[in-house]
């Protein structure tokens, strides 16, 4: 979960997990490790960019307040903000440098059981990988990933990546390193949830 060993799959994680809905078909392409990166890199700059925009805006808002109401308070204000957003801003470069770093290393574990480029279908019938089909009879799950997003108000579990052994094969599907990635984890894992 969230990157950390955890030792089993348990009935009350797997109802949280549970995909009730989905397409019949769905199709990705594997991502080179640098593609993962790129794409992280890109979602991770709406995101920091978003929250440093908003930090912005606020302490904006704060510094007008402040020099409104009594411009000496900006000689303890602006300093004070400008600390506060070097901490935000040197955290928000650790975080994206670490994430980025995650993202490579997941790029090349898929990489190491996909070579980037191969297409992925996922339907009713089973998995096919580069054109060559394993019905689900012949699909076993060695692995889940699980990913936990909190909010004050609840906490959301997902599958990120699935371990599969196919046929005596191992493969990584990460949804990360995958074009539709997202849709082919879900769906592929809807097919193999516990019942």
């Amino acid at each position: 979960m969230n990157g950390k060993p955890a030792v089993e799959l348990t009935p009350g994680l797997a109802r949280r997990l549970r995909v009730r809905a989905g397409r019949e078909l769905v199709e990705g392409v594997a991502r080179s490790p640098d593609e993962a990166v790129a794409s992280a890199r890109r979602g991770m700059t709406i995101l920091y960019g978003g929250a440093g925009a908003l930090a912005a805006l606020i302490s904006t808002a704060a510094l007008a307040g402040a020099a409104a109401y009594e411009p000496r308070d900006l000689v303890i204000a602006v300093p004070i903000l400008l600390a506060a957003g070097g901490a935000l801003w040197a955290f928000l470069r650790f975080m994206f440098r670490r994430n980025l770093g995650k993202a490579r290393a997941r790029g090349e574990a898929q990489a190491q059981t996909l070579a980037p480029g191969t297409p992925v279908r996922i339907d009713d019938v089973g998995v096919a990988v580069g054109g060559r089909p394993t019905a689900w009879a012949d699909v076993a799950v060695a692995e889940i990933g699980v990913a936990v997003a909190s909010t004050e108000d609840s906490t959301s579990y997902f599958v990120e990546r699935l371990t599969l052994s196919l046929a005596g094969r191992s493969l990584i599907l990460d949804m990360l390193a995958l074009t539709n990635g997202r849709d082919v984890v879900r769906q592929t894992w809807r097919r193999l949830q516990p019942p």
